[in-house]
C-alpha cells in the first residue's frame, strides 16, 4: 500500500512541473471541478496502475 502512495505522490509531483500554476489546490473554492494538476495526476496515476495490473 505504501507503493502505491508514493506512486500516487510521484504522479502528482511531476503533474505539478507541467503546469502554470502548480500553487492552485486540488478543488479550488467555486470551481466546476478539479485543478489541471490534478486531473493530470489522475491520468498518470491510472496509466500507471494499468501498467502494473498487466505486468
Amino acid at each position: 500500500m505504501e507503493s502505491l502512495r508514493l506512486l500516487a505522490q510521484m504522479c502528482r509531483n511531476l503533474a505539478k512541473q507541467h503546469v502554470d500554476d502548480p500553487d492552485v489546490p486540488a478543488a479550488p473554492d467555486g470551481a466546476d471541478g478539479c485543478a489541471k494538476w490534478e486531473q493530470i495526476a489522475v491520468i498518470l496515476f491510472s496509466v500507471e496502475l494499468e501498467n502494473l495490473v498487466r505486468g
